[in-house]
């Protein structure tokens, strides 16, 4: 009987500090969460030499259904991305600029046994599209050019991310991602409200 007792008073103390915890969540239904980071390890291609900006990536998702063991986010995902390469000879001077802007939708999964009051690790996937701009200008004795607007290739494209955050306090903490995206990797700050 005495057994009895103490697994029953055992297994109480476990469901009141699963319940207890689970309203601790740092990300659950309803939850908003913003990112701003800058992305490192380039997923597109520049001449050699080529100077480049750090990728600038934002983020907003919001919680909006259980689904399984977690919660699922919608939101949306902006990342853009700038470089130049300039050249001269006997001939003139040339200059050569790339952007690189990504804007679409982001789906996450916040699975319950990897999110507690202070950390959130979860996946998305995000469907957008890339935008990849170029001009070129050159100057000299034969030729003074200037284009612009090329599309390089621009269209629909697949995203798959995995990621995490830890919060400092009850609102804002730093983030870290990896994945495809402009970037394979990504760090910055997270406001939570």
């Amino acid at each position: 009987m005495k057994n009895l007792r103490i697994i029953i008073l055992l297994f109480t103390s476990l469901v009141i500090s699963k319940l207890s915890s689970a309203q601790d969540k740092c990300y659950d239904l309803k939850t908003s969460v913003i990112n701003l980071g800058v992305g490192f390890g380039y997923s597109v291609n520049y001449y050699s030499g080529a100077s480049a900006t750090p990728v600038l990536s934002a983020s907003y998702e919001y919680g909006i259904a259980k689904l399984g063991p977690g919660t699922v986010g919608a939101g949306a995902i902006l990342s853009y991305q700038g470089s130049n390469y300039e050249y001269s000879d006997a001939f003139g001077t040339w200059k050569d600029k790339w952007t690189t802007t990504f804007f679409g939708l982001r789906g996450t999964w916040h699975p319950d046994a990897l999110v507690a009051d202070k950390y959130d690790v979860y996946g998305a996937l995000q469907l957008g599209y890339y935008h990849y701009g170029y001009t070129y200008s050159g100057t000299g004795a034969y030729e003074s050019v200037t284009s612009g607007g090329s599309s390089l290739n621009s269209g629909i494209g697949l995203g798959l991310v995995v990621g995490g955050r830890y919060y400092f306090t009850k609102s804002i903490g730093a983030f870290a991602e990896l994945g495809y995206d402009i970037a394979y990797f990504k760090i910055g700050l997270s406001a939570k409200f």
